[in-house]
């Protein structure tokens, strides 16, 4: 019952990550388009998310 309880907080905590994670990611991507406009964030998003921001987010996925 315990080794449920700790699997289950295991689970939880990854959860509660993930969701933090993509919040963070959100809002860099929304702060890109805000600075730069919309085209050129489709272009520099990917390298720069991907450097910076989410490397969780790319390991999760």
């Amino acid at each position: 019952m315990l080794y449920l309880y700790l699997l289950l907080n295991k689970f939880m905590l990854l959860k509660i990550l993930i969701e933090n994670v993509t919040l963070v990611y959100l809002a860099y991507n929304m702060a890109q388009k805000r600075w730069f406009g919309q085209d050129k964030m489709l272009k520099t998003s990917i390298t720069r998310d991907y450097t910076n921001a989410s490397k969780l987010v790319i390991k999760y996925q």
